[in-house]
């Protein structure tokens, strides 16, 4: 301790020692926790699994359509007899979902696809209010109905 250093100024230097190690040391684990992010998290492109049901059953042959949400359609297919549908190699981002199936309301959502990861998606139809239903029918006869006498 010098001559001119009162006690008041060492407690200045030990309170300004003991915030530069607490500095220093939220620092190092902030620059820790983001090395590890970037050097430890999966990598690559992901994937989506879909699970298409309805009244707790599959759904075989309900039509798919993956979109990215900053683009164009991925894909468009058709779930199996099991009710599933899976496309690998998505890029990481957002898309979006559309499947529907006859006599079923049509379903639409978004889902995120990480990096390594693949995105579960299970959807419930439910079946479309018996008015719809019937114009869609009364539609689609006046439909074939015109087409075959053509």
């Amino acid at each position: 301790m010098g001559a001119d250093e009162s006690k008041h100024d060492l407690m200045l230097k030990k309170i300004q020692l003991i915030l530069g190690i607490a500095v220093g040391v939220v620092t190092l684990a902030v620059g820790a926790y983001n090395a590890k992010k970037i050097f430890f998290s999966p990598q690559g492109p992901g994937a989506v699994s879909i699970q298409v049901r309805a009244d707790g059953r599959a759904v075989p042959q309900a039509w798919v359509q993956i979109s990215k949400v900053q683009g164009g359609i991925i894909a468009t297919s058709e779930t199996g007899a099991d009710g599933g549908y899976s496309k690998k190699g998505l890029e990481p981002g957002n898309y979006s979902l559309q499947v529907s199936k006859g006599g079923l309301q049509p379903e639409k959502l978004f889902f995120t696809v990480e990096p390594g990861q693949t995105a579960e998606l299970n959807l419930a139809l439910e079946a479309l209010p018996n008015s719809i239903r019937s114009a869609l029918e009364e539609a689609g006869a006046s439909w074939i109905k015109k087409k075959a006498s053509e």
